[in-house]
């Protein structure tokens, strides 16, 4: 089990440029396809979310964006993040917590990844394993069944919860 990172405040850290770019020019067709237009304040929300490494909810996305001065009502962002998963960039992850949180749709240039989730402060750590992989590709093969995304979530206590 290879740990990403452990998870906290929301961080902006950036995702490589070529990522970023690509994921934008399918989100800008797929909502060509759908007749949609094209805002800076739709814009706002999918640039800050391909650009985030962290699940963020939509509150999330709302404040950040209204902290940066742009005007923009909680409608556009409930939506944009739901076109974002409906284009495939996006999924929704829900951590027990009753908050919606989008987390990158690793299907594009990423691995997969999982998560762990501490039931008592919510702390998440994102890791990646060899061996969930191979073992749900085993087992879909074994049952003659074509997955189409799998996830994993784990809750538990951790250490720090553990320790306290």
């Amino acid at each position: 089990v290879k740990p990403l990172k452990t998870l906290g405040r929301l961080s902006m850290k950036k995702r490589t440029e070529d990522s970023v770019i690509g994921q934008r020019k399918l989100f800008d067709e797929f909502i060509r396809r759908r007749g949609l237009k094209r805002s800076s304040q739709r814009s706002a929300v999918v640039d800050l979310f391909l650009q985030n490494t962290e699940h963020v909810s939509c509150d999330d996305v709302y404040n950040i964006v209204r902290r940066r001065g742009l005007k923009i009502g909680y409608s556009t962002v409930y939506r944009t993040l739901k076109l974002l998963a409906s284009a495939n960039l996006a999924r929704e992850v829900n951590f027990g917590d009753g908050v919606t949180r989008y987390d990158h749709n690793y299907n594009f240039n990423f691995r997969n990844h999982y998560h762990m989730i501490c039931t008592t402060c919510g702390e998440t750590v994102e890791f990646t394993s060899k061996a969930v992989d191979k073992s749900q590709k085993e087992i879909a093969k074994r049952h003659g069944f074509m997955p189409k995304h799998h996830t994993l979530e784990i809750y538990g206590l951790c250490r720090g919860c553990r320790a306290a």
